[in-house]
């Protein structure tokens, strides 16, 4: 596997970090959508890619028109790396990789956790997940064993945690994902004690300031119409000196 390093110039604006004929990685700032709701809706990750590549709206999205050339998406506040396809034949081809679980995705968070939590890696969480809270908002993990008296997603989602580092009172964990479900990692780390810095609905205690979750890199076949192909991994540096 061949792992590239992309320069990002900061973690608060957007940036097209890395780009071939067929596909492009964007940084996501904080606290902005990835897609939109709407047709023209200004103010998305979509929308600010569009200004640099506007022939990137050419592509039709599998499930939302609108949605052109998105392959996956991040939570409104967490920041970090997206594939948008640029090309439709290569929106298909990441498109059948993402279904297959072939795109592996990297994330690192500054955590909370009490001098009692004690962890183990490599850890893998597996559950299920069930919308909860006023008004769905929150979401849920749901243990495999549980029986269900709500709607709960048929699906199993999978978070790896891989390593774990003590960083000014804080733990900075990275974790992996090949499948995402709305707040998978948030949810996931809240419910084993290790609650990200600066998120609103799963760490009441330390939730002002930036949500402390970034997408930090992203693994898949070179070719990408190839899933034989050598893997590569493009990644930016961790976040350092961030937390305020």
């Amino acid at each position: 596997m061949h792992t590239r390093t992309l320069a990002i110039k900061d973690f608060d604006s957007f940036q097209i970090v890395f780009e071939t004929d067929d596909y492009a990685l964007v940084f996501k700032p904080p606290n902005i959508p990835t897609a939109p709701l709407h047709e023209n809706e200004p103010d998305t990750l979509l929308a600010r890619f569009f200004e640099e590549r506007p022939q990137a709206k050419n592509v039709c999205g599998a499930k939302k028109s609108i949605e052109a050339g998105l392959i996956h998406r991040l939570d409104t506040p967490t920041s970090g790396l997206v594939i948008i396809a640029k090309k439709q034949t290569a929106y298909n081809a990441l498109l059948n990789l993402q279904e297959n679980e072939l795109i592996t995705k990297t994330y690192f968070a500054f955590c909370c956790s009490s001098a009692d939590v004690q962890i183990s890696l490599p850890l893998t969480i597996k559950t299920k997940f069930r919308p909860f809270g006023v008004g769905g908002k929150k979401v849920k993990p749901i243990p495999l064993d549980a029986p269900c008296r709500k709607k709960t997603s048929d699906t199993i989602y999978t978070t790896q945690l891989i390593s774990c580092s003590t960083q000014r009172n804080y733990l900075a964990m990275q974790v992996q994902i090949t499948k995402g479900y709305r707040h998978q990692i948030r949810s996931h780390l809240s419910s084993c004690g290790f609650p990200i810095v600066g998120d609103s609905l799963y760490n009441e205690k330390h939730c002002s300031g930036r949500l402390q979750l970034y997408a930090i890199a992203l693994q898949f076949p070179q070719n990408i119409y190839n899933e034989s192909s050598p893997q590569i991994r493009l990644a930016i540096n961790t976040p350092k000196n961030i937390l305020h």
